[in-house]
């Protein structure tokens, strides 16, 4: 009976230590992005900005090319459409965050003395909330992709094998605009609670 009641002791602490290994390995990661947006803070502004600016010209071309190759119709439309939004927001939210008062430290050593050991987790969420953002402007350069591999092979009469692999794995989401810009969408909202701040007032 002892040795039973032992193994089921055994049992029952080994999720609590799966638990406590994942925590330590999330609060890890944490610090280490969080360590590495400090440092390269204003290199990670100055590259999701230029994206994000690049794109949004880019979206003129790929809606011309569709419509001179005759291939545009009102899903493209709709993508599209949803593509500007996309970047205007991340573009939006990048100005919102782009402040002296997040680029100016370089450290978790410097946000703890001048701001307070609280002030980490306001800097993590922004991590997080930069990384959704990166995240939602990586979708819109697939979906442009896709608009202008279609636009492109739209009059080839030698297809692109490249291209066309390009167009079969991106079609799937090309083809359901419903739920992807649901997914989309809520990506966006998140990421926006995290840059913010709203997530951390609420927290503390």
């Amino acid at each position: 009976m002892d040795n039973k009641h032992r193994t089921i002791q055994v049992y029952k602490h080994k999720p609590r230590a799966k638990d406590s290994d994942s925590q330590i390995i999330a609060v890890v990661v944490m610090v280490l992005l969080t360590s590495l947006f400090l440092k390269y803070n204003n290199i990670i502004f100055w590259l999701l900005t230029v994206l994000v600016l690049f794109g949004l010209k880019k979206v003129l071309l790929v809606s011309f090319n569709l419509v001179i190759n005759k291939v545009f119709s009102k899903l493209y439309l709709w993508w599209i459409s949803l593509i500007t939004l996309l970047l205007y927001t991340a573009h939006l939210n990048l100005k919102m965050v782009q402040t002296p008062e997040y680029t100016s430290y370089h450290s978790i050593g410097e946000v703890i003395q001048n701001k307070g050991l609280l002030a980490t987790f306001e800097y993590s969420y922004i991590t997080f909330g930069l990384i959704g953002f990166s995240l939602c402007i990586g979708i819109a350069y697939i979906l442009m992709g896709h608009l202008l591999a279609v636009g492109v092979q739209a009059n080839q009469v030698r297809k692109n094998k490249f291209v066309t692999l390009f167009i079969e794995k991106t079609k799937r989401i090309i083809e359901k605009p419903i739920p992807t810009s649901i997914a989309i969408s809520i990506l966006c909202i998140i990421s926006y609670v995290f840059t913010s701040g709203v997530l951390y007032r609420l927290i503390t």
